[in-house]
């Protein structure tokens, strides 16, 4: 008898965690990607990696619902060393990320701004963006947009 319970209990759970997988999958192909071009009051910030090289940041917030989306890019300063990259540090950089208007944090991680060219940070450019869970604000506006990025150890 408690083996026939453990099986079915098995099986129903196995069943609400297929449900809730696919209801997921579904979610995230109703959403599409969404993409905001870079405007001439695009924020853009230099990380340096002393004295390892940097890398860039271009982002600009958007009204998408009544909600604001964070859109961006990222591309390798002039001179980041290899070491730099070996260690992923600007894939780490990227994940501990906060983008601030103000004082209010949009998100934390931009781990979805799409790479581009040294130099290739351009006027134009479709950004990938992120809608967060902020309402929009009329006030808000690109220069006021904010970037806070924890201090890492390059060497260990």
């Amino acid at each position: 008898m408690q083996k026939v319970f453990f099986s079915i209990r098995t099986i129903l759970m196995g069943l609400c965690l297929t449900l809730g997988l696919m209801a997921a999958v579904s979610a995230e192909a109703q959403s599409g990607k969404i993409t905001a071009p870079l405007a001439e009051n695009t924020y853009v910030i230099e990380v340096p990696f002393r004295p390892y090289g940097s890398m860039l940041y271009a982002i600009v917030i958007r009204n998408v619902g009544g909600k604001v989306a964070v859109c961006g890019q990222w591309a390798v300063g002039d001179r980041l060393q290899a070491y730099v990259k070996s260690t992923q540090l600007p894939r780490k950089m990227r994940g501990v990320t906060k983008v601030l208007v103000g004082k209010t944090i949009l998100l934390t991680g931009v781990s979805f701004f799409d790479e581009v060219a040294t130099g290739g940070l351009k006027v134009g450019n479709q950004a990938s963006c992120q809608v967060t869970h902020v309402p929009w604000k009329a006030s808000y506006s690109n220069k006021d947009i904010d970037v806070h990025i924890p201090r890492k150890t390059v060497f260990e």
